[in-house]
């Protein structure tokens, strides 16, 4: 069990104090290094801002989405407050306690962020991109879903204003979302996890920017994104306790719909069409096929010739059709281990199967839940409230109403 903060059955959850020290020096290189990357030059082309232009765009939406958090805060904690204090009277007022309402006022925030970054990811993908990122299209038998992201070669898309701006918002909200989570927000018991989850988050987001993988990159922060909708309003709806008869059982049918969304998005979609398919194999798949076919780095030069060399084929020309299912991305992998053409390939694709395997740890713990309501918190109506305190939440029930 960990250690607890202060008396005896406080709730506190008290980390490592070396690990919290690594993963904070970690979290200020960080953003010390985006800030430096972006100010000399680490853009994508055809960007609307100039280099210094964008580490200072990031700095000023650092500053502005803090104000914004606290204007959501105190509203929800208003309106939340009434709405314990009047409709909740009869399951004891949740809110009234300190720590709960703490916890209820972060995940309020956490759900207006998600719901808005949904929102503009809808509308990128679907309205101004008209769906041509992720609608399956079709070349006789061929399935070329994941091509239109590396296509044409991410050095020379070029991307919405819209789309710069949505990932400048994004990186400055998970810094934001970074320093809350170490600073100021109420500790879970997977704290630790969480900060690994923000840093490796935050390099990829700034990689992909760098690396004009936006594509790719919006795709994956709308799976995140609205997935998160449904955590976010199952964590709300456990704070308020709506749970059982009293509650029209709310909670149990929030946290069945949780279930059945990550393990579509985060579980399927996320793992195998994305990060399998889409950028360890897809990427090099489709690159590879502009190389032979002829591409020029607009920086680097010719294409050097070890980087022309494919499964079955003479020097230069291309041996495979995309999404045939001929093209061996083993080979290719032990051929060219590195790839002038993909930059941050490896720690992208390294990153990407970390939050993979993150994903499962969370999702197992949703089942540790649905099992300790079944078998080990007994029958009641706050059972399924009590499992969530045992498995993630801590003891943070245990204490006096505010006077």
């Amino acid at each position: 069990m960990p250690k607890k903060e202060g008396q005896e059955g406080s709730g506190v959850f008290v980390p490592s104090p070396a690990a919290n020290a690594v993963l904070t020096a970690l979290f200020g290189a960080e953003v010390l290094g985006a800030l430096y990357a972006l100010n000399a030059g680490a853009i994508p082309p055809f960007s609307p801002l100039e280099p210094r232009m964008c580490a200072v765009a990031l700095v000023v939406a650092c500053l502005l989405i803090f104000p914004l958090i606290n204007i959501v805060k105190m509203a929800s904690a208003r309106v939340g407050r009434a709405f314990s204090r009047t409709a909740l009277a009869r399951v004891g007022d949740p809110l009234s306690k300190r720590r709960t309402m703490h916890k209820f006022q972060d995940q309020m925030w956490q759900l207006f962020i998600h719901g808005s970054m949904t929102a503009f990811e809808l509308y990128i993908l679907f309205v101004e991109e008209r769906g041509v990122w992720t609608k399956e299209e079709r070349a006789g038998v061929l399935n070329l879903e994941y091509a239109s992201l590396w296509t044409p070669h991410p050095y020379s898309q070029a991307n919405n204003t819209s789309l710069h701006l949505f990932y400048l918002v994004q990186l400055a909200i998970w810094i934001d979302t970074c320093i809350s989570h170490r600073f100021i927000e109420e500790r879970h018991k997977d704290y630790v996890m969480m900060y690994v989850h923000h840093l490796v988050t935050i390099l990829l987001v700034l990689g992909s920017y760098a690396n004009n993988y936006m594509r790719v990159g919006t795709v994956i922060l709308f799976l995140h994104d609205s997935s998160d909708v449904f955590l976010d309003l199952l964590k709300i709806f456990n704070y308020l306790k709506l749970e059982g008869r009293r509650g029209y059982f709310i909670i149990e049918f929030a946290f069945f719909a949780n279930l059945l969304v990550w393990a579509y998005t985060r579980l399927y979609i996320f793992p195998m069409r994305i990060v399998w398919t889409g950028v360890w194999r897809g990427s090099r798949e489709v690159v590879m096929h502009h190389v032979a076919s002829g591409y020029t780095h607009p920086d680097y030069g010719p294409v050097p010739a070890e980087q022309l060399w494919l499964k079955g084929g003479r020097l230069g020309t291309p041996s495979f059709t995309v999404g045939a299912g001929d093209f061996s991305v083993w080979d290719d992998m032990w051929r060219n281990p590195t790839n002038a053409y993909l930059n941050m390939y490896w720690a992208c694709c390294i990153s990407l199967t970390v939050l993979s395997i993150m994903h499962v740890i969370w999702y197992l713990m949703f089942w540790r839940i649905l099992y300790r309501m079944c078998f080990v918190t007994g029958l009641g109506d706050t059972v399924l409230h009590e499992a969530a305190e045992d498995v993630y939440e801590g003891e943070s029930d245990n204490e006096e109403k505010e006077d």
